[in-house]
Parts: C-alpha cells; sequence; structure tokens
C-alpha cells in the first residue's frame, strides 16, 4: 500500500529501469523481468492507482491456512535438509522444467484466480462497494452513516480488512461522484435534522418498505470504469 509499490509492477513487467550505483556517479540500466515473493504475516492489500487490471496479470495469492503444529519440530529446516534434501530439489527442478516447457507462465486454477480477484476487490472495497451495493434511485436519499453501517457490514460478510470509519468518510464523497454522480449533501432530513448524505441513490435490492432484498452485483458500474475492468 506504499507509494512506491507501482515499482514492484515495472521489476516485474518488462520494463526498462534506470538503477543507481551506489558510491558513485554512473547508472546501469535492467530490464524488470524479474519474479518477486512477497511473504507476510498479515493480510495484504494493493494500491492500485487505477491499475487493477496490472494487478491482476501479475499476482498469484497463495494462503496458508493450515492450523499451527501442536508440537513443533525444533529446527525444522536443517532437518528437512538433511533429511529430504535430494527429494525438496528433485521437486524444485522438476517443477522449473515445467515452468520453462510453458515459457514461464505460471499455470492459474479457477480458485486461485478467485482469490486475486478478492485480494482486487479488497484492496479497494469501498468502491467495490459503492459500485455493487448502491444504485441510482430518483427521489431516494442515503445518509453517510447508512452507507458506512452498510459498507461495514458488507466487508464483515466477505471477511475483509477495513479502514477506519473516518478514513471511509473521507473517501466516500469521490466514489460517490465518480460511480454515481452524486454529490454530498449537508441537508438530507432524518427525524426532521438535516444529515449529511447523498440524493438520488439507493442500497441495491431495498424495497419500498424499508427492508432489504438480495445484493445483486452491477457489471454496468464496471462497464463505466476503466480502472475497475477485468477484476
Amino acid at each position: 500500500m506504499t507509494e512506491g509499490a507501482h515499482v514492484l509492477k515495472a521489476l516485474s513487467g518488462g520494463d526498462r529501469l534506470e538503477t543507481e550505483i551506489k558510491n558513485g556517479m554512473a547508472t546501469n540500466h535492467i530490464v524488470g523481468d524479474y519474479s518477486i515473493i512477497i511473504t507476510c504475516n498479515t493480510r495484504l492489500r494493493v494500491r492500485l492507482d487505477g491499475d487493477t487490471d496490472a494487478w491482476r496479470r501479475r499476482l498469484i495469492k497463495i494462503d496458508y491456512e493450515r492450523p499451527k503444529p501442536s508440537s513443533p519440530i525444533p529446527d525444522f529446516a536443517n532437518r528437512l535438509l538433511a533429511e529430504e534434501g535430494s527429494g525438496i530439489l528433485k521437486w524444485a527442478v522438476d517443477g522449473a522444467k515445467k515452468l520453462l516447457e510453458r515459457d514461464y507462465a505460471f499455470p492459474i486454477t479457477s480458485a486461485q484466480q478467485s482469490r486475486v480477484d478478492s485480494l482486487l476487490y479488497e484492496s479497494d472495497a469501498l468502491r467495490t462497494f459503492v459500485g455493487e451495493q448502491i444504485e441510482k434511485s430518483s427521489g431516494d436519499n442515503l445518509t453517510t452513516a447508512e452507507i458506512v453501517e452498510a459498507f461495514f457490514a458488507f466487508c464483515d460478510d466477505r471477511g475483509w480488512a477495513t479502514s477506519s470509519v473516518a478514513q471511509v468518510e473521507r473517501d466516500l464523497p469521490n466514489a460517490m461522484m465518480e460511480l454515481h454522480r452524486s454529490a454530498k449533501s449537508s441537508s438530507i432530513e432524518r427525524q426532521g435534522k438535516p444529515v449529511k448524505g447523498f440524493r438520488s441513490v439507493k442500497l441495491v435490492g431495498k424495497t419500498e418498505n424499508g427492508t432489504d432484498g438480495t445484493a445483486l452485483f452491477n457489471p454496468n458500474v464496471y462497464a463505466r470504469t476503466p480502472e475497475l475492468q477485468g477484476i
């Protein structure tokens, strides 16, 4: 999510890059055809910067979901090398040969692609929610509080990490204007009092009697939004 995340795309997308040689004035050029492995103990999100499809082409997401062993084996890595080193090396070489035969194209199953898509949706969770769960509706309106509450419920249903309430409220006006051309208003009436919100919109599946129906994915929103095409 850092501002330098775009460098990962350049390093893995075949871009020609200029590098700095330390302790000298000279520069060098490299081609960014590297494979990059990132491992972490938390849920990562991607700084998309409107380039979702580029990330989608590059990412392979592998989740480790097995429970921690009840009796960890001390110095397990060295023990594996000592007892199974030749088998591990053969497994790695066989995999490398298969990859060479495919011209370095990693085979992606539908389950793996689904994990990548979920990561990209989660990385841009607010715009995903605004695109899927809010629609234009003349005469209706939503308060900021109602949208924020529905957004957090949307993320909870999917097990997604979320930003703070304050951050969601700051980012919401841009998303609403971009996807629904609905500007923020300070005069949405609730219980006889003016509150902040947005006009001419409603939650998808909201019926006249105020109950929620089934929330539907609206592909037309993504067709109108180049940054979201392909996910």
